[in-house]
Formats: C-alpha cells, structure tokens, sequence
C-alpha cells in the first residue's frame, strides 16, 4: 500500500471469501498500453501487446499467503517489465 491512501483493511477482509487464491484491489481490465507521452510509456521493445494483461493497481492490493507464494515461485520463469504492477499481478 502506498503511504498517502488510506485502506479499509477489515473490509478487504471481508471481501477476499477466505478464497485460497486471492488478490484484492482495483482491477484494470483491457488497459490500453501507452506509447508516448507519459511516464508508464512503453515500446513495442519493452511491451509488444497493446493492452495489457488484466492487473490490480500498485497503490494497494492484499493477497493471501498462498497467491504470494505462488507468485514467488514463478518470478524467474516469466518475461521481466518494469512497470511492476502490471508485472506482478498481471504476468506472473
């Protein structure tokens, strides 16, 4: 979570449904990859797609113990992007 939002954490909570593989926070869904002009721009280099993959936004999301383990454990297998919210819970 970053420093400057403030997060219902027992909402949250409430909202994962003791799934086993969870990840909570804002879904972006069938986001255009931007080109030029910005700070999160992408080449056809770095990113050759021009949506990305389904992601929860950086700003806060939780995720159970398993999700993070998984994660983890397939960090070296997949392709690397800097724009790291896209990369964890989107690619990996």
């Amino acid at each position: 979570m970053d420093d400057d939002i403030a997060v219902d954490i027992p909402k949250m909570i409430e909202k994962s449904g003791n799934s086993l593989e969870t990840i909570g926070g804002w879904l972006h869904s069938k986001m255009n990859v931007r080109r030029r002009n910005s700070k999160w721009s992408l080449s056809k280099v770095e990113f050759e797609q021009d949506t990305f993959p389904d992601f929860v936004s950086g700003w806060a999301y939780a995720m159970t113990m398993s999700s993070a383990k998984r994660i983890v454990s397939l960090v070296e297998t997949a392709s690397n992007l800097w724009v790291d919210d896209v990369w964890v819970t989107g690619m990996i």
